[in-house]
């Protein structure tokens, strides 16, 4: 899945569903810390010597800003009541 993807899907979806917004909100920052990796990984198999200069800012990017709101996140939600969540399978932003 891609994150634009995921995003659109949980973004609309938390409209329709305001209980849901911050789990939805992890999991659009699990996506786009994911994208980070896939990112570097797609500049390797390109260019190994951009891959060489780019990981290090990717990485402290990934790690840094998007593991640590993520872990804010899951942290700050641990409290609250859990409910069952349905989820489609291709998600509803796939036209089908």
């Amino acid at each position: 899945m891609s994150s634009t993807g995921v995003t659109l899907s949980f973004a609309q979806r938390s409209r329709t569903e305001g209980s849901l917004a911050e789990p939805l909100a992890l999991g659009i920052m699990v996506a786009w810390t994911v994208m980070f990796a896939r990112v570097v990984s797609e500049v390797a198999v390109l260019n190994r010597s951009l891959a060489q200069v780019l990981w290090i800012p990717m990485s402290a990017s990934a790690l840094v800003a998007g593991l640590a709101y993520c872990l804010y996140l899951y942290l700050s939600q641990r409290t609250h009541q859990r409910e069952e969540v349905a989820f489609s399978n291709p998600p509803n932003w796939v036209p089908q």
